[in-house]
């Protein structure tokens, strides 16, 4: 008997609608500490499923995507500190400073491909944050402070973990929309290559900045609700390439062009990382180096692929 080819589908976003309801309501049982280290989770389940959107569909490795992480940090820093405007209106700020950057830079960054599209990327995240460094609006090299949010630690860490949730659903609606839409299928038809999909009537230059557009929009919103926690920024610290790599391990080990699989190698990857500079100081950066090592020998084309060709492909034989 045949199965039907929307049955995983549908069944994985039920289970997808089941555990957000479950996170949604977890604070009532747990404390502060649970509650930052899931919400450190959200955050870099939610650069990776973004990164995912430019590297894994679209298939150019943005590996100075951070560039949009902190300019949402620093667009909402300003708009709080500077101008006095509430946070939603620093979110907003970062969502469009972001896409507005993305789309006008799009156009002659895609007339590079492969590594030379990473190198451009890499030197436009250094030019960013070297231009914030010597703007004084911006704070400097001294940084920017932004205002204490209200309320006790307890409730302070409950906000700001239901709201990295909130926008890590955004990011995997997001996500959904891209993989079963319209967008979609062009970019299975630019992964065949530009001739291929432009003989399929995809206009290749479009659907490229639409893609990174979503992506660096995610990212900068994901940058501005992360200043407003940690309450101080600095240039090394919201534009550090460290973060764009632990995001493409998580991003490769969950499978690219797959849509649960960095959400779930997130909870693996930075649940491991951040127990270990809780309990063991100091090898957390060891821990992920490990953790490279073992996606690139027993996962070389990701976890999700892996769980496919061996579980489901199976089944589907068994099926037939």
């Amino acid at each position: 008997m045949r199965r039907s080819s929307c049955s995983l589908p549908r069944l994985a976003i039920v289970c997808v609608v089941v555990v957000v309801v479950a996170l949604a309501v977890l604070p009532r049982f747990t404390g502060v500490f649970v509650q930052a280290t899931l919400a450190d989770i959200f955050m870099v389940g939610t650069f990776a499923i973004a990164l995912n959107l430019i590297a894994g569909y679209g298939g150019y490795p943005a590996f100075g995507n951070v560039v949009f992480f902190g300019l949402g940090a620093y667009a909402t820093g300003v708009a709080q500190a500077n101008l006095h405007l509430p946070f939603a209106a620093g979110c907003l700020a970062a969502v469009v400073l972001s896409t507005l950057v993305a789309v006008a830079v799009g156009p002659l960054f895609f007339r590079l491909r492969g590594h030379y599209f990473a190198i451009g990327t890499l030197g436009l995240n250094g030019a960013v944050a070297q231009l914030v460094t010597n703007l004084p609006l911006a704070g400097g090299a001294k940084g920017l402070s932004l205002p204490l949010p209200a309320g006790t630690p307890a409730t302070i860490a409950t906000f700001f973990y239901e709201v990295f949730l909130v926008v890590l659903v955004v990011a995997l609606a997001a996500a959904l929309w891209v993989d079963r839409g319209r967008l979609g299928y062009a970019c299975r038809a630019l992964r065949a290559g530009d001739d291929v999909a432009q003989s399929l009537g995809v206009d290749t230059l479009r659907t490229k900045v639409a893609l990174w557009a979503m992506s660096a929009a995610l990212t900068g919103l994901i940058g501005a609700v992360y200043a407003y926690s940690v309450n101080y920024i600095e240039p090394p610290d919201v534009f550090s390439l460290g973060l764009s790599v632990k995001a493409f391990v998580i991003m490769l080990l969950g499978g690219t062009a797959s849509l649960l699989g960095p959400l779930v190698a997130a909870f693996f990857v930075e649940g491991a990382v951040t127990l270990t500079q809780h309990y063991f100081l100091n090898y957390d950066v060891g821990v992920l180096g490990l953790i490279v090592i073992a996606a690139v020998v027993f996962f070389p084309r990701g976890a999700s692929a892996f769980v496919r060709d061996r579980f489901f492909a199976r089944r589907s034989g068994t099926a037939r």
